[in-house]
Parts: structure tokens; C-alpha cells; sequence
């Protein structure tokens, strides 16, 4: 039996080095595009008067740290319910390679973890040519049980397997999530829209967890140093001639990749997408000026 499963990884590893890897052009425009969608979806939303969205949707995810006053006034309340939506994916659909096959997917990502330790961004294994082949050629063996349209476009079935009415649940959980979080602060929620972010994540999420190189989608903490590599400003704070120092707000996160397409040099970090970020000097605090 042993010599049958160690026989079955090899083919499996094997495999998945013959996979034509994407580019980073195409998940750089995938990122964007979810991005935009996100963005539109929260710049659309008509709050309730007087509203607080902070007190609702509570401070989390992105904006772990950061001090409720700092979102408040129009913009920045737009701003929160994007860094929230995005929240909601982390913690969903891109908290693990397997995250779109439901709770039964932590079991295969629990098994990664194990194998290959906790010891690298945000709890993930270390990427090495073991722990990606790993991680590559599992999920390849299970989008093989898988009508991937289901994921792309929700193509419905009349008979759906196992494996596709755990995706099909988990993704109509994640729309009921946001929309019912939205209706808390809004008197009309674009189901669509909603309904078209999450189409988009998975399909997203899809594609990254079938890559040989390590994608993960990232985000610096409140307070950390601003890196331009791996961070941009928003846009009201772009200003050449100021040195930003540490992260004020997180609004949206970045996409980074370790490796090549070949699975190489997994110690190399790029930063395909930057997080979107509001940065402060350090001068501003110490003479007492609001971060926001």
C-alpha cells in the first residue's frame, strides 16, 4: 500500500511539472480586476443616514490594529467597506490553497501544514520545491473531479458530485455573508455585483493554488514600515516629496509570488500587485496630527 501511494505522488508530482504555468501579467490583470470590482461595489453603496460602518462591520482583517476614528467621513467609510469585503475573501476564499472546497478543504491544507510546517507568511508552509509540488499536484488531482465551469461561470448541474456541491455551498455562503453584512448598513445591496466578486475571487484563487511557483494574496500590518516594493499609497496620498515611514490603513492587499514557473528560487519575493495602502511620515505623530 505504501509503495502504491508513494508510487501515486510521484506520477502526480510528475505531472505537474509538464503544467503550462500562467504569467504574472495575467494574474497581475485578474488582481485588478477583482480590485475594481470591489472598489465599485463599495463606491456604489448608499449608506444609511447616520450609519456607522466601523460599529457594524467591525474592525478586522485589513483593519486589524487601526483605530475606528481613523475611517471616518465619506471617503473613508468607502474605503472600510472595500478593506472589509477584501477581509471577507482573505479569510475565505484565499486563506489556503484549498480554501474553495469549503471546511473539507482545510483537511487537505491541515495535511500541508503538517508535512511541511507553519513558518512562513501568515501561518503557510515554507515554499520549497517539496511543499509546492505538494500543494500543486493535490490540487490538480482535485480540480480532476471537478467541472471547473462551476467555478468560473457557477455552471449548474443536475447532478452535482461530492466535491462540486462543496465548492457550489461554500460559494453561495460567502455571497449570503457579504450581502446580509451589507444590508446592515445599506438599504440596497447589488447582488450582482456581490455575486460577480466572488465568481471572480474563486476563479482567482483557482488558477493561483494550480501554479508550481508559491501566489498568495498579502497585506502589511497596521503600523509596519512602508515598503514601496511591496506597497503603493492611495491615491490621495501620492506625493513624491514625502518619505512615508509606517502603514496608517490597509484599503485593499497586494499579490505577491514567490518563485518562478518553473518552481525555482522560492526565496525570491515579487510583489506582483502592491497592497494599497495609507501611509503616514513619522513627523505627522510626533507633532501630534491625527494619523488619519
Amino acid at each position: 500500500m505504501q509503495i502504491r501511494v508513494e508510487s501515486l505522488q510521484q506520477e502526480l508530482i510528475e505531472r505537474a511539472g509538464k503544467t503550462n504555468a500562467t504569467s504574472d501579467e495575467y494574474f497581475a490583470q485578474a488582481f485588478r480586476s477583482l480590485a475594481g470590482l470591489i472598489k465599485t461595489l463599495s463606491r456604489f453603496i448608499k449608506l444609511y443616514h447616520g450609519v456607522d460602518v466601523t460599529d457594524i462591520l467591525k474592525i478586522g482583517g485589513l483593519a486589524s490594529g487601526s483605530i475606528k476614528a481613523h475611517w471616518r467621513g465619506r471617503t473613508r467609510n468607502k474605503r472600510f467597506i472595500e478593506a472589509w469585503t477584501w477581509s471577507v475573501l482573505l479569510n475565505s476564499v484565499f486563506a489556503n490553497p484549498f480554501s474553495i472546497f469549503g471546511p473539507q478543504g482545510q483537511g487537505a491544507n491541515n495535511l500541508w501544514m503538517i508535512m511541511f510546517g507553519t513558518s512562513h507568511c501568515d501561518g503557510w508552509p515554507l515554499p520549497t520545491s517539496q511543499s509546492e509540488d505538494w500543494r500543486q499536484a493535490t490540487m490538480e488531482q482535485l480540480m480532476c473531479m471537478v467541472d471547473q465551469d462551476i467555478i468560473t461561470e457557477r455552471k449548474t448541474k443536475t447532478n452535482l458530485d461530492f466535491v462540486e456541491a462543496l465548492m457550489m455551498e461554500e460559494h453561495e455562503n460567502i455571497i449570503k455573508f457579504i450581502e446580509s453584512g451589507l444590508a446592515l448598513i445599506t438599504p440596497s445591496v447589488d447582488s450582482n455585483r456581490v455575486s460577480g466578486i466572488v465568481d471572480k475571487a474563486f476563479a482567482l484563487a483557482m488558477q493561483m493554488s494550480l501554479q508550481r511557483s508559491r501566489l498568495q494574496v498579502t497585506f502589511p500590518r497596521i503600523g509596519s514600515a512602508f515598503n514601496k516594493a511591496e506597497m503603493s499609497p492611495v491615491a490621495d496620498d501620492e506625493d513624491d516629496d514625502v518619505q512615508y515611514e509606517y502603514v496608517a490603513l490597509v484599503v485593499a492587499p497586494g499579490l505577491t509570488n514567490w518563485g518562478n514557473s518553473h518552481g525555482k528560487n522560492l526565496d525570491d519575493r515579487y510583489d506582483i500587485v502592491r497592497a494599497m495602502v495609507q501611509p503616514k511620515d513619522s513627523s505627522e505623530a510626533m507633532e501630534g496630527v491625527s494619523l488619519i
